[in-house]
C-alpha cells in the first residue's frame, strides 16, 4: 500500500476542486503553521488572538453558500479520530490518546458545523467526494475520479 503525505492529499483534493468542481466548491488552502526563523532555528507560531488553535486546512464555500471546512489527514491518522468520534457518540471515552492539536481540531470542526458549516476530515479525494455528496453540497455530475492511487509514478 503507497501511504501519502498529508501535502500530497491537500494538493490532489485542492487541484480536483478547482478543476471538476467549481461549478459547486471553491476552496483554498490556509497557511496558518509556523514560520521557520532562521535566527532562532525553530518554527514561529502566528502570534494572535484571532488564529485559533485547530484551523483547518481547507476552507471554502459550496454553492449554496454554506462554508466549507476541510481537515486533511493520512490514512494512518484518521484512524484514532473515527475511534474517538465513535466511542464518543456511543456515550463513551476513547482510551487511546488524542494528541491536543487532534483534540483541538475536532472541537473546532464540531464548533463549524454547529453553525451550519460543512466540516469534516478527510484522507483522500475519495472521502473528500463522499463528504461533499452526504451534505448535498454537489449539484452537477462530473466525469470518473482520478485518484492517487490510479496515477503513474513519474
Amino acid at each position: 500500500m503507497i501511504l501519502y503525505t498529508e501535502k500530497k492529499i491537500e494538493n490532489s483534493i485542492l487541484n480536483y476542486a478547482m478543476t471538476h468542481l467549481s461549478k459547486d466548491v471553491l476552496l483554498m488552502k490556509i497557511n496558518n503553521a509556523g514560520i521557520w526563523d532562521n535566527e532562532r532555528k525553530c518554527y514561529r507560531k502566528p502570534n494572535s488572538i484571532h488564529i485559533k488553535k485547530g484551523t483547518p486546512d481547507l476552507f471554502g464555500c459550496v454553492s449554496d453558500g454554506r462554508m466549507l471546512m476541510v481537515e486533511v489527514k493520512t490514512p494512518k491518522t484518521i484512524l484514532p479520530i473515527y475511534k474517538y468520534h465513535k466511542a464518543v457518540l456511543e456515550g463513551g471515552k476513547y482510551p487511546a490518546t488524542i494528541t491536543p492539536t487532534i483534540e483541538a481540531q475536532i472541537k473546532l470542526l464540531h464548533e463549524y458545523s454547529k453553525m451550519g458549516a460543512i466540516a469534516f476530515f478527510v484522507d483522500s479525494i475519495e472521502t473528500f467526494l463522499d463528504n461533499l455528496k452526504s451534505h448535498g453540497a454537489l449539484k452537477n455530475s462530473y466525469g470518473p475520479l482520478i485518484t492517487l492511487a490510479t496515477r503513474k509514478a513519474g
